[in-house]
């Protein structure tokens, strides 16, 4: 396989493409402990892998290392990414610069070694560029559709606990409010649609983002109704 990492060195006035096994990105990550890497570089974890995000102002911790997964995440940022990724973020490296500080730091012996793009190889690695392109910005599609559905269905769960308790009836003969039936009927899905996005899987996020995609546009539709006609 070619790597996702490709570099340009000048040589007596020459460019040239060079190239690194993904493998060796591999073999790297296999023999890191992220955990290792995150404290060598600075950072302070407590006991469950949290810690101040070191990309972003924040007071209360939001950055999270896994070291069953070898991954981090940052809630507050929304940026994530391997032990690799993690050291060039860190250390303000590029992914191939950070592998090579990895592996003197932790003295990993990786064969590092440039040499020139074949031709096939250039061709292979422009159509895995383009491919990683697409991803990107898949990716980034659905990082802001997560956001802005945790924001929609945090808002509809609390429109929704409020209409439960502030507009249920006082008596056994007081009619019902329409707004304290619809809160019956749909606080218990917003509950379970709020911890999905906030405690669920990567798997489940997507799912979700697949088959209640246009349930949540709705929902977001529905809090502007009811604002709009709060303020008319």
């Amino acid at each position: 396989m070619i790597t996702q990492i490709h570099e340009r060195r000048n040589s007596k006035n020459n460019i040239e493409d060079v190239i690194i096994s993904d493998d060796i990105f591999k073999e790297a990550r296999e023999r890191l402990d992220i955990v290792d890497v995150a404290q060598r570089y600075g950072l302070q974890l407590d006991r469950h892998g949290k810690c101040l995000c070191p990309f972003h102002s924040e007071k209360t911790p939001s950055f999270t290392i896994s070291r069953e997964k070898q991954l981090w995440y940052c809630f507050g940022c929304n940026e994530g990414g391997d032990v690799i990724e993690l050291a060039a973020k860190l250390l303000k490296l590029s992914r191939m610069d950070a592998l090579r500080r990895l592996n003197d730091d932790f003295t990993l012996d990786l064969p590092l070694h440039n040499r020139p793009l074949t031709i096939a190889e250039k061709r292979i690695a422009a159509a895995q560029q383009a491919q990683r392109e697409r991803a990107r910005v898949l990716q980034e599609r659905f990082d802001a559709w997560c956001q802005k559905a945790c924001r929609t269905l945090t808002d509809y769960h609390r429109m929704l606990w409020y209409w439960r308790r502030d507009h249920a009836p006082q008596s056994e003969d007081a009619p019902l409010d329409p707004r304290f039936v619809y809160s019956l009927q749909h606080l218990d899905r917003a509950e379970y649609l709020c911890d999905i996005l906030i405690t669920g899987s990567g798997e489940e996020l997507l799912d979700l983002y697949k088959t209640c995609g246009n349930e949540v546009n709705e929902i977001a539709a529905f809090i502007q109704h009811e604002a709009d006609a709060t303020t008319a």
